[in-house]
């Protein structure tokens, strides 16, 4: 008998791609030549934007010995940006099979959280924890910012030599460049078993848990057990009878929020068996009709195919047309539902933008925010947390470097707006002998001074619950937020996502001190910004979603 070909352990990089691709082969630069590590296989995390596939050409040039050895992978993803709860949740699926599969086979990994957007970096840091495979979190900082060029930089302007220069500068050009190896103690880390008790925990068990630790626990089960998320969209009609339940029956609606939340997975759906079916001639889909909970059924199709003709089908996209509640409407078949008057099978809303349930009664709190130079930060989420989840905000306390001039301006302009907006206090808390969070002391200063934050608001403002805002300054910052919030034991961190990009780019043009200190800009100007007032349309913040991020604290503390 053969005996078994032992298994390659190999030491991995991994990185999301970005705007620059010269972000990703100068930190394997770095680590080879600095830190004198041998990368044995780089992994690249890949937008599916035009930009980022023509950068990944640039990236197969500059690794051309790892790519013609079959060490360059290429993990293309199904979106731009993770600027969806259901993009975050693909992305982090996609990062944890990876890193499933490095740890079974002994691989050591590196994980960069430079390149791609800066969503993209916070859910890497997230899912640090998980895994013992992981070695070290690494940032890359140009603070001249000469040297990560864009792709149309690099394609308009250049000569192919020039390029791969840019891609694999010269000593005197790394030289330059900040390398920071983001402090990760051994103590943050999840421990195997409790990884396993959590991604077991039984449906009935989890009914028995409070909401909060329940919906992180199934959290965490969606992105373990993988699958691509489908977008789940609502017709006008439903979304009416979905807001009509809400107010009526509070009960009833988390339970369909719920259902639309399960709803997005193709595994999920294919379990459900529908009470009636029938091809609607004119919308050319077939409609299924199912039972959801007590007297609610749901009537849906899914595109580019039915989800029940076949079990490849392919499925992008569920629709849900209306919501028939037996309490208010007599037993009602499916065709006499879809010739009721305002049926329709066009989908209007996305479920993302509708208003989310409360999680718990409405809560005084404090919010905390890791600063960086814009103050949008800080108001956006402030907004989202008192308008979507009517938090009653007491204090904001802002954590940035006490020599950051940038930041302080910017700080001060938020202070100035919650005075005028609300009348609460904002409080500094100081990374004493800082100007930026760019290396590894920086970092443990900073996750020192956000740690003592925190203490302060809980003994300051008794009763209240903790905000804490996950991005925020530097993408290094992120990680550290992700380690406080496990040490002080916060259930979750928030994140807000922009869904429309061409607003996303609006609202940072609009945005900036430079802007919003404009000479001549009407008074009341800077605040609608701040508050999102100015970038609402018909319905209120439905293109800003407010992301809740569960935290686990590892089982030694």
């Amino acid at each position: 008998m053969e005996e078994p070909l032992p298994v390659l352990r190999e030491n991995v990089l991994i990185a999301s791609l970005g705007e620059s691709p010269a972000v990703v082969s100068i930190m394997y630069d770095l680590l080879t030549k600095r830190k004198q590590l041998q990368i044995d296989k780089v992994i690249i995390l890949h937008p599916k934007s035009e930009d980022v596939t023509r950068g990944y050409r640039l990236v197969k040039k500059a690794f051309k010995e790892l790519d013609d050895a079959g060490q360059l992978q290429c993990e293309l993803l199904d979106f731009d940006d993770a600027n969806r709860r259901i993009y975050a949740r693909d992305f982090l699926s996609k990062l944890y099979k990876l890193l499933t599969n490095c740890q079974a086979k002994g691989d050591k990994v590196y994980l960069s959280l430079a390149g791609g957007h800066k969503s993209m970096s916070a859910l890497i840091a997230w899912i640090t924890p998980f895994f013992s495979c992981v070695q070290k979190l690494y940032h890359v900082i140009d603070k001249e910012q000469e040297q990560f060029l864009s792709v149309d930089d690099m394609f308009l302007n250049m000569t192919d030599a020039e390029r791969m220069q840019v891609m694999h500068p010269d000593a005197e050009q790394l030289a330059q460049l900040l390398l920071v190896d983001i402090p990760f103690p051994e103590g943050q880390k999840i421990s195997p078993k409790l990884r396993a008790r959590l991604l077991s925990t039984p449906h009935d068990e989890l009914e028995k848990m409070q909401d909060e630790k329940a919906e992180g626990v199934i959290f965490l089960q969606k992105i373990a057990h993988g699958g691509h998320s489908l977008n789940v969209n609502m017709t006008k009609q439903a979304k009416v009878t979905f807001e009509t339940l809400r107010r009526e029956n509070i009960h009833l609606a988390k339970e369909l929020r719920s259902f639309f939340d399960d709803v997005d997975s193709i595994d999920y759906l294919r379990t459900l068996v529908p009470t009636e079916s029938f091809a609607a001639k004119p919308a050319k889909v077939c409609l299924h009709m199912v039972s959801v909970i007590d007297s609610v059924k749901c009537v849906f199709y899914t595109l580019p195919q039915d989800v029940y003709a076949d079990t490849e089908a392919k499925v992008e996209k569920i629709v849900i047309c209306a919501l028939e509640d037996g309490r208010i409407v007599n037993d009602r078949t499916l065709k006499e539902i879809a010739a009721s008057p305002g049926f329709s099978t066009a989908p209007k809303y996305s479920v993302e933008e509708i208003p989310p349930i409360l999680h718990t009664a409405p809560a005084d709190s404090v919010l905390i925010v890791p600063l960086g130079k814009s103050p949008m930060v800080a108001t956006q989420l402030y907004t989202l947390l008192t308008k979507q989840e009517q938090h009653t905000i007491r204090a904001v306390i802002l954590v940035f470097p006490r020599r950051a001039t940038e930041i302080t301006a910017s700080a001060k302009i938020i202070e100035k707006a919650l005075r005028e907006e609300a009348d609460i206090p904002c409080i500094y808390e100081l990374v004493s002998g800082w100007d930026d969070i760019d290396s590894t002391e920086a970092c443990k200063g900073y996750q020192r001074t956000l740690e003592d934050a925190i203490d302060d608001a809980r003994k300051n403002y008794p009763g209240c619950e903790i905000d804490l805002a996950l991005s925020g300054g530097r993408k290094g910052m992120t990680a550290m937020t992700i380690f406080a919030a496990q040490k002080k034991k916060i259930d979750f961190v928030y994140h807000t996502l922009i869904t429309d990009d061409e607003l996303e780019q609006r609202i940072e043009r609009e945005t900036k001190l430079t802007v919003l200190n404009k000479v001549g800009l009407r008074e009341e100007e800077p605040n609608n910004r701040l508050f999102l007032r100015a970038y609402e349309g018909g319905e209120p913040y439905t293109k800003f979603v407010l992301f809740r991020v569960p935290v686990f604290a590892p089982d030694a503390q």
